[in-house]
C-alpha cells in the first residue's frame, strides 16, 4: 500500500511524514483507532518511516507499508469477529438447544475478539518505508499537484470559490 505525504523533520535515518487520512473506513470513521486506522478528527495523521532516500523536510514522498500487514490488520478488524461469533453461534446451536447459551457465546466471543484486537495492536509492528518523490514518479497524477496534503473540506472551499 502506498501513499503519498510530506515530511516534517528528520531523525537520522527516519523522518516523519504527515500523511492524509483516506476514507476506506465510511468518510473516515473508524471503529478502533490504530496506526493505520485512525478515528480522529483530523483530516492528517503523522507516522515515523525509514528514510532511505535522504529526502528533506518539505518534499514530498511516496511512503509505503506492507500489503501484507495492511491485510491483516483490516482481517483482524473486520472479518476474525465476524468468522468467530458465527462459528461459537451454531456450534452452541449443534451442542445445546438453550437459546440462552447461545447468546451468551456470542457475547463472549464478540469480548474475546475486541482482547484479541488490542494484544495484536500493541504486538504489530507497522514499517513505513519512504520508496520515492513524488516529484520525480508522479508527474502525471492527480496527486502530484500542490494540493495533495490539502484536507478534503478545505479543497472542495477552494473549488466553490
Amino acid at each position: 500500500m502506498k501513499k503519498i505525504g510530506q515530511i516534517l523533520k528528520n531523525e537520522g535515518k527516519y523522518s516523519w511524514v504527515k500523511m492524509e487520512r483516506g476514507t476506506p473506513c465510511g468518510e473516515g470513521e473508524c471503529p478502533l483507532s490504530s496506526p493505520l486506522i485512525d478515528d480522529s478528527k483530523s483530516d492528517f495523521y503523522v507516522v515515523q518511516a525509514y528514510n532511505d532516500l535522504g529526502a528533506s523536510p518539505g518534499d514530498r514522498v511516496l511512503v509505503e507499508i506492507n500489503d501484507h500487514i495492511a491485510l491483516r490488520v483490516a482481517f483482524l478488524i473486520y472479518i476474525f469477529p465476524i468468522l468467530l461469533t458465527l462459528s461459537v453461534y451454531f456450534l452452541l446451536r449443534h451442542l445445546t438447544p438453550i437459546t440462552l447459551y447461545h447468546y451468551l457465546g456470542v457475547a463472549v466471543s464478540i469480548v474475546f475478539s475486541f482482547f484479541l484486537l488490542k494484544k495484536e495492536d500493541q504486538r504489530l509492528q507497522l514499517h513505513y518505508r519512504i520508496t520515492d518523490l513524488t516529484n520525480s514518479t508522479c508527474e502525471s497524477c492527480p496527486l502530484a499537484n500542490n494540493d495533495s496534503l490539502i484536507s478534503p473540506k478545505e479543497r472542495e472551499k477552494r473549488t466553490t470559490r
